[in-house]
């Protein structure tokens, strides 16, 4: 073995002594201590007060840590709500606060908790909204990911619940925060036909009605929430660039992708008729 080859090996050999090793039982035992903490009150310094006044007692040194919010509201030289050590909490339903505040001591929520009354979409929104407001970063990534596995493996066809998602995502975020906004618009736009089509038969079918159980549907989100209506626009119109748009002399117009070479001898796909050429049919 010469030099560089020990070298090497030597500096390898030292990255892995100093890797931290997970010992997977004590995180679990840490989180389990943790959740008891938040769970008792146990040696609880502040207290907050949901609007609904459902009240929670907490450490500071946990939730002053995550969230300027918190940092500010329990330092007694700002507020007086510092000096008191009480806290009245003007934005968020108590549920959806348990759950923001507990991921503040165990670092995670279970999306699932509120089912079957609302389900993880709506959930994944509603805390994104209020880490949002409480500035808390670290959890508005981990329900964007949320957010992302849901969107990804449900069954659109028979979910009712993420048109309201999208409504909650566009009207309690900004324009350029785009965290929840372009998952669910990228999960619209792949089954934009799916969705759509339930909001059409919705007029017609009673058994749909009493599915969605007052839930709006796509075509009503895309007529109350302008934002969205606006996004699905651009994205539709989007992937017509890479297209020729041509019509036909029966009077059909259809299109065929620029991407590739310039394509002769197509059918018109109404009614047939075969043509060599058909750039001197394009239109737009």
């Amino acid at each position: 073995m010469d030099g560089k080859d020990a070298a090497a090996n030597s500096k390898e050999e030292t990255i892995k002594r100093q890797k931290p090793h997970k010992n997977h039982t004590a995180i679990n035992e840490h989180v389990k201590a943790m959740r008891q903490k938040f769970e008792s009150g146990e040696d609880s310094d502040v207290t907050l007060r949901a609007e609904d006044g459902t009240i929670f007692k907490l450490h500071k040194v946990i939730i002053t840590g995550q969230s300027k919010f918190f940092k500010k509201a329990c330092h007694p030289e700002h507020f007086k709500e510092g000096v008191d050590n009480f806290v009245d909490l003007e934005s968020g339903d108590s549920a959806i606060l348990e759950m923001l505040l507990e991921y503040l001591y165990v670092l995670d929520y279970d999306d699932r908790a509120m089912e079957p009354e609302q389900g993880a979409l709506i959930t994944n929104a509603e805390i994104y909204a209020a880490a949002d407001f409480y500035d808390i970063p670290s959890l508005k990534t981990v329900a964007q990911a949320k957010m992302k596995r849901c969107v990804t493996t449900m069954q659109m066809w028979s979910n009712r619940e993420f048109p309201q998602a999208i409504s909650i995502v566009y009207t309690t975020t900004l324009a350029k925060d785009r965290g929840l906004r372009d998952i669910v618009l990228k999960g619209v736009l792949e089954n934009f036909k799916v969705l759509k089509k339930v909001g059409d038969q919705t007029k017609d079918d009673s058994k749909l009605v009493e599915f969605l159980e007052g839930r709006p549907t796509l075509t009503q989100v895309m007529s109350d929430v302008a934002e969205f209506a606006a996004d699905i626009a651009f994205q539709l119109s989007e992937r017509w660039i890479d297209f020729c748009q041509v019509k036909c002399a029966c009077g059909h117009t259809w299109a065929y992708s620029a991407e590739k070479p310039e394509q002769t001898h197509m059918a018109c796909p109404h009614c047939a008729i075969v043509r060599a050429d058909w750039t001197s049919r394009r239109v737009g």
